[in-house]
């Protein structure tokens, strides 16, 4: 077997199981793919992995004078390297060391990673999206098509990738330019590391590069497991887990249209982090369009009780009232808010507003 049909076969492998889990069990899935799980550190070995032996190349080809061989392949052991930095966040989770000021401030993350800046200049997604067509498939197809792209690659060591490679990385890019679940990005960064590791391999040039390579990647993620089960074994990586773990299996059901287990998930979150007004909206709202106007109802009638001033609480528990046709018991918990906070605009808004709601209703049914 070849590298090419070795790269193919394991990215397939990956899209069948996400795919499968995604199907079967998408809470399971969204934990897999959260920081520190397996399938993360099997994308930073592969990234890691791949650095040392496009380092390799470079001194294969700097023995043999070959300067543009020498060139490309320290590019690629330098973006290898970079990116595998950026997906542990430089070993901040695992270091525990503190954010910078300046990126405690601009990263979207609060983490050391140049990829989460919230600069609007800054495109990191397009960036990868463009390397991974341009060097991915344009390059290899370029190269097959046109004799003297391919004498010139031949001559100065470009490495090309193999097309099972190729596959991979476009598989990737259609990955995060297309999110179907929400999670997509982090599948796409994993076979977007397994396809770099096969171009490194393939830089090689070994007899039997696909056994190698196979055996090879069982071995990453093997340690891959290792690595993620010593990491949770630190109490803040496990609250961690608790964190986003719910996060990303929110993602998942939202983006496939289940809205009531994405809540479900999402409710484990709000509680978790208590003062996320916005969470907890949106918990209301994806109960609400699930059906469970009664989950929303009461959510909203709780919030209330613990946060007065946001108009989009009051616009749910009025709208679900109405929907539950309880307009005479949602108003008389709003008289009892307005008791305790006589100056709060809002509510009398919201009594406004209901108030015309039934009456029209009223009026239409005469």
């Amino acid at each position: 077997m070849n590298i090419s049909t070795t790269v193919f076969f394991i990215n397939c492998v990956i899209l069948l199981f996400v795919t499968l889990l995604c199907i079967i069990d998408p809470a399971v899935l969204g934990y897999l793919l959260m920081e520190d799980t397996p399938m993360e550190w099997t994308g930073f070995l592969c990234l890691i992995v791949s650095g040392y032996f496009w380092l390799k190349a470079v001194k294969y080809n700097a023995d043999r004078r070959i300067i543009a061989g020498c060139i490309c392949c320290a590019g690629l052991a330098l973006l290898s390297l970079f990116v595998a930095g950026e997906e542990v966040s430089w070993g901040q989770r695992i270091f525990s060391y503190a954010t910078p000021e300046f990126f405690r401030y601009h990263n979207v993350q609060k983490e050391l990673t140049i990829h989460n800046l919230g600069f609007v200049w800054l495109h990191p997604k397009g960036f990868a999206v463009l390397f991974m067509i341009t060097y991915g498939v344009m390059l290899p197809v370029v190269v097959a098509l046109i004799k003297p792209f391919r004498r010139c690659a031949t001559t100065h060591a470009i490495p090309i990738p193999p097309w099972g490679s190729s596959f991979g990385f476009l598989i990737a890019a259609w990955l995060m330019t297309k999110p179907i679940t929400g999670t997509d990005d982090e599948i796409g960064e994993l076979v977007f590391s397994l396809s770099l590791l096969g171009c490194s391999i393939a830089a090689q040039r070994l007899k039997s590069s696909g056994v190698f390579a196979s055996k090879l990647v069982v071995l990453l993620i093997l340690l891959a497991c290792i690595i993620s089960l010593m990491s949770f074994q630190n109490t803040d990586q496990r609250l961690h887990l608790i964190r986003i773990g719910p996060l990303k299996s929110g993602q998942i059901f939202e983006g496939l249209g289940r809205n009531f287990e994405a809540a479900q998930e999402y409710e484990k979150l709000a509680r978790f982090w208590k003062t996320d007004w916005n969470l907890w909206i949106r918990v209301m709202e994806l109960y609400r369009d699930s059906g469970e106007i009664e989950r929303a109802y009461d959510l909203a009638s709780w919030f209330l009780r613990i946060h007065r001033r946001e108009w989009r609480a009051y616009e749910m528990f009025v709208e679900c009232g109405l929907l539950l046709d309880r307009p005479d018991d949602a108003d008389s918990q709003l008289r009892e808010i307005l008791v305790e906070e006589p100056e709060n605009h809002h509510i009398q808004r919201a009594r406004n507003i209901l108030n015309e709601s039934v009456s029209a209703h009223i009026n239409n049914r005469i």
